[in-house]
């Protein structure tokens, strides 16, 4: 009998404990961390030009996901959609101490038409403004980050359950995400460079005698997330236009019978969005140097910068060229060759404001140093908004328009260094037609290459595969083609460049705080039950066999 009541004893015992054991395991199984998704993250410009700092100035991230209406929102990261973002808000989340702020864009921004352009170029500026202490991301919205964005949203609405019990629970029920960056913090970069490329044709008759019209462009793009900022017009269109034209005039150069008296010099310039800094340099070193006379005999320089989205055309020039020049008489050719194809084209004359830190337009770098020169646009203004955006494009672009602005300028420069007008009695006769018609799948081949990628000039190292493109393609049409690399000034430097602009960002689904808190009273009070158990064996044993006597007494 004793042996059976023993045996009675330690079964009853390991089922007490069994059960036990089971309630905690099934606690406890709801880690802490349930899932998680890497997605990647577009990290706000940050930069310093002439000694100034823009953009946000850190870049870690580890820390709860709120959403912008969460009345918490210290040293959490906030996500907020585009669409619900204002500069009133944005302001409010770095003042009331948002530790970071995840912007979501639209998943369809870069290939859909959108009716808010402008109230987001708008905003894209304002932000710009800002002097912003703590991180900034873009990310494209997906299924994952909608998922994320609504699972905290339903997290916050249960906290504000109808009594504070039923809150308590709901919040313990519910799930949270938390963020963290897996990179570094942002460092200047190392060894910041701007590397240009700029090749010749060379004209009929002894080329240091020679005039020469130059073509430039600079191939940076602009916006508030560099990795996100693509360029489609700005300038892309500008980097195509040039390469069209090179091979467009090295396919009349071959033939010495269609070689003009004229040099014709095509540059691909870095740092366009930066003050045009990788210009200066080059023009500096130009002018500068004993051994080249490459600008000393310049007729004119065309600065070229988005023409890919309008016919109406406008050469910006900062002094208006005298009757007698030649950059009035390629301006008349201009105009001829505008009432001929049908292009609105127009002259636009803005001083340069030397109170300004920042130039309006290529071509005043040029003119700075007394070398004539204009800058070819559809936009009228230099202030305009869509110069410098994330939100420039391919549903903004116009192969048909780009097409049409490219065959202009060719033609009206192939009209002035041929003197065409001069000679021919058919006022309407193009040059650029047949064997010497555009190629459009040139043009749309370049443009794809381009746009494919981000050009943020922060993004280009000496190894980028754009630029390696850039200088095969410049070799193929163009004579002693020169890659130039510039570097700032290590004592007073022009601009300083920052890393750790594209980054993964990892979400991970995770139980609330007060989750912890209820899981460690349950975790105590298992082990004080247990401990009770161990220390009051023969009473519960005794209990436990009384009561399993009661049972079977009452079946018989």
């Amino acid at each position: 009998m004793l042996k059976i009541k023993d045996a009675f004893i330690m079964s009853s015992s390991k089922t007490v404990f069994g059960f036990l054991a089971a309630i905690v395991l099934a606690v406890t199984v709801i880690t802490p961390c349930d899932g998680s998704y890497a997605f990647q993250a577009f990290r706000m410009q940050q930069y310093q030009l002439h000694g100034v700092s823009y953009g946000c100035k850190s870049a870690l991230v580890n820390m709860e996901v709120r959403l912008a209406n969460s009345e918490l929102i210290l040293r959490r990261c906030i996500f907020i959609r585009l669409a619900e973002l204002t500069i009133e808000k944005f302001q409010s989340l770095v003042n009331n101490g948002a530790g970071a702020i995840v912007i979501l864009l639209p998943f369809e921004f870069q290939t859909s038409a959108t009716t808010n352009r402008e109230e987001w170029l708008e905003l894209e500026h304002q932000i710009m403004e800002e002097e912003v202490p703590v991180p900034v991301y873009f990310a494209i919205e997906d299924s994952n980050l909608t998922s994320i964005y609504a699972e905290v949203q339903q997290s916050a609405d249960a906290t504000a359950g109808s009594t504070a019990m039923a809150a308590i629970l709901d919040s313990v029920a519910s799930y949270g995400y938390q963020i963290y960056s897996d990179g570094k913090e942002s460092r200047p970069d190392a060894d910041p460079k701007l590397i240009n490329y700029y090749g010749k044709l060379t004209g009929f008759g002894i080329e240091e005698q020679l005039p020469t019209i130059a073509f430039v462009t600079h191939y940076d793009s602009f916006g508030i997330a560099p990795g996100l900022a693509y360029g489609y017009d700005t300038n892309a269109s500008g980097v195509v236009a040039l390469l069209e034209l090179a091979r467009l005039f090295s396919s009349m150069y071959k033939s010495g019978k269609m070689r003009s008296r004229y040099n014709l010099f095509f540059v691909l310039t870095a740092g366009g969005n930066f003050n045009y800094h990788g210009t200066k340099k080059w023009i500096d070193e130009e002018l500068d140097s004993a051994d080249s006379n490459l600008l000393t005999d310049v007729d004119y320089v065309i600065c070229i910068d988005s023409i890919g989205r309008s016919e109406n055309l406008h050469l910006h020039v900062s002094k208006p060229p005298k009757d007698d020049t030649a950059g009035y008489a390629l301006i008349k050719e201009f105009n001829q060759t505008a009432d001929m194809l049908g292009i609105n084209f127009t002259l636009v004359h803005k001083k340069i404001n030397l109170g300004e830190d920042l130039l309006s337009w290529e071509h005043e770098r040029f003119s700075l140093r007394r070398l004539p020169a204009g800058t070819i646009s559809h936009f009228s203004n230099h202030v305009d908004k869509g110069r410098r955006t994330i939100f420039d494009t391919s549903v903004e672009s116009n192969t048909d328009v780009l097409e049409k602005n490219v065959k202009f300028i060719g033609e009206a420069v192939a009209r002035y260094v041929f003197n065409l007008s001069s000679v021919l009695q058919d006022k309407q006769f193009q040059l650029l037609t047949d064997e010497l018609s555009l190629h459009r799948d040139f043009i749309n081949t370049w443009m794809h290459q381009i746009t494919k990628q981000p050009r943020g000039a922060q993004l280009f190292t000496k190894d980028h595969n754009l630029l390696y493109a850039f200088e095969q393609v410049m070799t193929t049409y163009l004579k002693d083609v020169k890659k130039v690399i510039m570097r700032p000034d290590k004592k007073d430097p022009e601009f300083v460049f920052y890393d750790s602009l594209i980054m993964q960002l990892h979400a991970y689904r995770v139980k609330p705080a007060l989750f912890d808190l209820f899981l460690s009273v349950g975790i105590a009070s298992y082990i004080g039950v247990v401990y009770l158990i161990v220390q009051n064996m023969p009473l519960v044993a005794g209990f436990l066999a009384s009561f399993a006597t009661k049972s079977k007494s009452k079946s018989d």
